[in-house]
């Protein structure tokens, strides 16, 4: 056998495993389109503008204006925020909540007051560490550990309900946590974990096809049983 014959499977085989490293490549979520974006407050008295494009290029800086026409600016906000930030109408104070999370040192809530930051609770603030080292994926995926958020506009208070079944209320103006309760025995039972969805999702379809499988095997024994030849009648 010649060197080049020998060399051929060695070069198949190396296009082979090229190609599966290829297909199993896993690049992480795509990062949404960078826009601009407004969100008024609740009584529609303010307006705060992330200026990230060129929308909304009638306002000239990210920051709080007046929703009265006349653009003008209260306070500027030169960093980034999420959409879900929450905006107080005293025209003062707004929270930015990361409703999703990938490590235990990532921003979960930021406090801000005339548009500089009072206070940060990081994820390891926030969820149990058994919770953290079971659902935060690292790396570049992320998952949500929030399941609803809520600024009460008459007693100032920000109120983050959490996946692991915790409630959790901040004081407004200081960011300061102060109180922290557990709502875990007022979850639905069908409030399950994404481990658990792909379990049922693998799981389900076979139990579907074995019940099948046993209808027809048991219906088939049970016509065998049951059925009886019927012989011709005796001719005259």
């Amino acid at each position: 056998m010649s060197n080049r014959a020998f060399q051929l499977p060695l070069v198949v085989a190396a296009l082979v495993m090229f190609e599966a490293q290829v297909l199993s490549f896993d690049p992480g979520p795509v990062p949404p389109p960078i826009e601009s974006w407004a969100k008024s407050s609740r009584d529609g008295r303010f307006i705060f503008v992330v200026r990230l494009s060129k929308l909304h290029s009638d306002y000239p800086k990210s920051g709080l204006y007046r929703n009265d026409g006349s653009k003008r600016l209260m306070w500027e906000f030169p960093k980034h925020c999420s959409r879900d930030a929450a905006i107080a109408s005293d025209g003062v104070h707004l929270i930015d909540l990361e409703q999703h999370a990938s490590r235990s040192d990532d921003d979960a809530i930021r406090f801000y007051a005339d548009g500089r930051l009072i206070r940060t609770w990081y994820i390891r603030d926030v969820l149990s560490a058994s919770w953290k080292s079971e659902r935060l994926p690292g790396a570049n995926h992320k998952t949500p550990w929030a399941t609803a958020a809520e600024l009460s506009e008459d007693e100032l208070t920000f109120v983050v309900e959490t996946q692991e079944g915790a409630r959790l209320t901040f004081e407004v103006q200081s960011g300061e946590l102060i109180e922290r309760v557990s709502v875990a025995s007022r979850k639905s039972i069908w409030d399950i974990s994404e481990r658990q969805v792909q379990q049922l999702t693998i799981v389900v379809p076979f139990s579907i096809l074995a019940l099948g499988l046993g209808i027809s095997i048991g219906g088939r024994i049970l016509r065998r049983r049951l059925w009886k030849p019927v012989g011709r009648a005796p001719a005259k």
